[in-house]
């Protein structure tokens, strides 16, 4: 993916994050209730910003790159008997 479509993307998507019409899309976790890393980026900041690795057409900068606190989840939802099975542990 171009860095300049990585950078537009982040823009945009830290935009989403900053505004009060998307605060419901964080779903509240452990008192955590908004995106600690969202900033405000602007394409002239993205531009100014050091390529951190890979080359200039398809780099990650400090724009795009993923913040050190970005994780995933996910959930398993199964009968008591299916868990059982595998051997879950609760």
């Amino acid at each position: 993916m171009r860095t300049t479509d990585q950078e537009a993307f982040a823009v945009t998507s830290h935009a989403k994050a900053l505004s009060v019409r998307h605060v419901n899309e964080i779903v509240p976790l452990g008192g955590v209730t908004r995106d600690a890393f969202s900033r405000k980026l602007t394409p002239g900041l993205c531009r100014r910003l050091p390529v951190l690795a890979g080359d200039t057409v398809h780099g990650v900068t400090a724009a795009t790159v993923a913040v050190e606190a970005d994780s995933a989840a996910i959930v398993l939802v199964a009968s008591a008997s299916i868990a059982r099975h595998v051997n879950a542990r609760f």
